[in-house]
């Protein structure tokens, strides 16, 4: 009977603590991320032909966000930074930098985070990702001034493949 007793508790003591660390670690932004060029509207700069984000936990609060992908021109695009949701500001990385770029994440509720981008300290986008009920689709609303002072905006459509 102490055999089955302590069995029974061991094993509801791994189930209780496995969901406590599946809590802690659980990001719904977390994965790859397939931009849908045919539900996405660009304003600011020409169509992508392809771009692929991937968004990665590495412990306690801190992700990884990389972008893959081929602008219009068919040069190659790459991004990547590690950041909180905690409205401060982190380094960027991209191909060809000539500017530095930092990005800042501020978290609205579980499925919406707002960001802005700095380029050489002055603020160059600001934007929310959103993601849908289902889980399967996010939403990158992008707004950005031109030299003419316009407000542009591109909604990006990713899906999970």
């Amino acid at each position: 009977m102490w055999k089955r007793l302590f069995a029974l508790l061991a094993a509801s003591s791994v189930l209780a603590f496995s969901g406590v660390a599946k809590a802690q670690n659980t990001n719904p932004f977390a994965g790859n991320w397939i931009l849908d060029v045919s539900a996405s509207t660009f304003e600011s700069a020409p169509v992508p032909r392809t771009q692929t984000r991937a968004y990665q936990l590495r412990g306690g609060e801190t992700f990884v966000f990389i972008l893959d992908g081929m602008a219009a021109d068919g040069s190659r695009q790459h991004f990547s930074a590690t950041y909180m949701y905690d409205n401060q500001e982190y380094p960027m990385a991209s191909l060809n930098q000539s500017q530095l770029l930092t990005i800042a994440y501020n978290k609205v509720d579980d499925r919406t985070v707002e960001y802005r981008i700095k380029a050489d300290g002055q603020l160059a986008q600001s934007g929310t990702k959103e993601l849908a009920t289902n889980g399967r689709t996010m939403t990158i609303t992008t707004r950005s001034v031109n030299q003419q002072g316009q407000t542009l905006t591109d909604t990006l459509v990713f899906r999970r493949p």
